[in-house]
């Protein structure tokens, strides 16, 4: 159980965001599945700006850099913290974890790609033109974090580090997110 600490601790570092989760009519917010964090209550983690693929072959992981770069300035596949506003889909790759980007923070996604490794689908291998075409089909777009975590779909979180909170399901996400937003400070 968080303590009243470590709320107040989410509110002042994490304060952009909370704001926006506070304009959320759901108690919802990012999560991510991972097997790499501690199960402490609240862990500090910084975003790797390295990131290598888990399931995209490289040369699309990199097309799609470069298609990222042209657009938004971002290397959003390398530089970001992949979530989801999902908690079934966020426990595909792990358990499961409340994030709270520290700071300054940009997200990017799809409203109509639940996750970027859908556009391989149906492409020959080494298609870059056919890969491309569907980057540009899925209107990946810059901001609305509402919207990115309400439509359940993968979201690329750009912050430097981020605190992260075990949940063991959905209505700890739902009471979590209601003790840090209804925080008073």
């Amino acid at each position: 159980m968080l303590t009243e600490s470590d709320i107040y601790e989410i509110n002042i570092s994490c304060s952009n965001y909370i704001n926006e989760l506070r304009n959320n009519d759901e108690a919802v917010c990012l999560l991510r599945g991972s097997k790499n964090y501690t199960d402490t209550e609240l862990s500090k983690s910084f975003v790797r700006k390295d990131r290598k693929p888990r399931n995209t072959p490289l040369i699309f992981h990199n097309y799609a850099n470069l298609w990222f770069s042209n657009k938004f300035g971002i290397r959003y596949r390398s530089e970001s913290l992949f979530c989801t506003g999902n908690y079934f889909m966020a426990s595909r790759y792990g358990d499961v974890f409340a994030i709270f980007p520290i700071g300054e923070y940009r997200v990017c996604w799809s409203p109509s790609v639940e996750d970027m490794l859908d556009l391989l689908d149906d492409l020959h291998s080494y298609d870059f033109e056919g890969f491309m075409n569907k980057l540009i089909e899925a209107r990946y777009i810059e901001g609305d974090l509402k919207s990115s975590i309400n439509s359940g779909h993968e979201v690329m979180l750009l912050c430097n580090s981020f605190y992260s909170v075990a949940v063991n399901s959905v209505s700890e996400v739902n009471s979590l997110v209601e003790r840090v937003v209804m925080y008073n400070i």
